[in-house]
Parts: structure tokens; sequence; C-alpha cells
């Protein structure tokens, strides 16, 4: 199932980025990202009156942290 941005609650302080950012910050493509968002993994908002679309620069952390390492045999 497609996840779909959601709005940013009024009021709510998150260090945003863009998928652009998030992309580069990962050592991804930006393919990746918006696969992350897709499949749920990774949520994504946009804000009032904007289409550009948004990822908490803290959530993408914790992806990061959580993604399982290649083993190197």
């Amino acid at each position: 199932m497609r996840s779909l941005p959601r709005l940013l609650p009024f009021g709510a302080h998150v260090r945003a980025i863009t998928k652009r950012e998030a992309a580069e910050l990962a050592s991804v493509s930006e393919r990746t990202i918006n696969r992350w968002i897709a499949d749920g993994q990774l949520a994504a908002f946009t804000r009032a009156g904007h289409k550009r679309i948004y990822i908490d620069a803290e959530e993408l952390e914790r992806l990061l942290d959580y993604q399982p390492k290649p083993k190197i045999t």
C-alpha cells in the first residue's frame, strides 16, 4: 500500500529536509528515498500551501541506524 505524505501539524517543530538532502545524507538515490516513503519505512510530509515533500531528519537518522549492515566475508 502506497504511503502518502501527510500535512505537518501546525506548530510542529521538526528539522525538515528535502528528499534530495535525505538521499545525500543516506548515500542513496532519491528513488530509494521515494521507495522508503512508498513502503512506509520513512514518513514524509508537506507544509500547508506547498507541494514539496519533506522528511524529518531525526526520523531518517533512526531509519539509517535501524538498517542492517551488509556482512563482509
